[in-house]
């Protein structure tokens, strides 16, 4: 922050061209936290991009959009295992380098995004 910004692991800036005595608790926890969510937002937008690309290429679906550190995508309800499969082995996966950090995922599943229900559970009231 000596520099005034802040960069992430994979090189983003995050400037902070005005720094006063009356905002510097404030910067310095925008410092704090923009290196982590940036972070975030890069392993979100890579994994979404493998996930497009995989996800039509076995033409199981598409990815379609991300809301924080979640991203939605459409499937067929006939590869929906495989897909399910497929996403959970890309999301779990680090996607820079191989790293001790587990990345758990969380697969909802539904027909809008109001109506969401846990895999485990969609699994358990789908059975054949």
């Amino acid at each position: 922050l000596r520099d005034g910004f802040v960069a992430t692991p994979m090189g983003r800036r995050r400037r902070f061209p005005l720094i006063t005595s009356d905002n510097r608790g404030h910067v310095l926890n925008q410092a704090m936290n923009a290196p982590v969510q940036a972070l975030a937002s890069d392993m979100c937008l890579v994994a979404g991009t493998k996930l497009n690309k995989g996800l039509r290429e076995m033409r199981f679906g598409r990815s379609l959009f991300t809301v924080h550190d979640a991203i939605a995508n459409s499937a067929k309800r006939k590869t929906i295992d495989q897909a399910v499969d497929f996403l959970t082995a890309t999301m779990t996966t680090p996607p820079f380098a191989p790293s001790f950090v587990e990345f758990p995922v969380d697969v909802e599943i539904g027909p809008d995004w109001g109506s969401v229900v846990s895999w485990d559970e969609w699994k358990k009231t789908h059975a054949n």
